[in-house]
């Protein structure tokens, strides 16, 4: 796996995003901790997401997080939800979208 991402960094930095890491079980975290380990900070950046309710204090990541931030630069970034509004916006400029009818009068 680290050769695989050193080879691919060769021609520029890249980026691998991790999803529901609140899921990984201790064997997939321990290959992330390998791959941080054998790869060159400059080349490669982890995006690690997880449900932050989805985590307890006794959670192996928890534990792990500590292990990362120890050693490398770590930055937690919160995000919340979306408002109603805010939903609607995105919906309305999802492309296809027909426009939001208005209420016809019929006389």
């Amino acid at each position: 796996m680290t050769a695989a991402l050193n080879e691919l960094a060769v021609g520029g930095t890249i980026l691998l995003v991790i999803d529901d890491l609140h899921a990984a079980d201790q064997p997939t975290l321990l290959l992330l901790r390998h791959v941080l380990r054998g790869t060159d900070d400059a080349k490669l950046g982890i995006v690690g997401m997880f449900i932050d309710t989805e985590v307890p204090p006794e959670h192996r990541l928890r534990a792990m997080l500590a292990d990362f931030r120890a050693a490398y630069p770590v930055a937690s970034v919160h995000l919340k939800g979306l408002s109603s509004a805010a939903v609607e916006e995105l919906v309305q400029a999802w492309p296809n979208v027909p426009p939001k009818s208005s209420p016809s009068s019929v006389g």
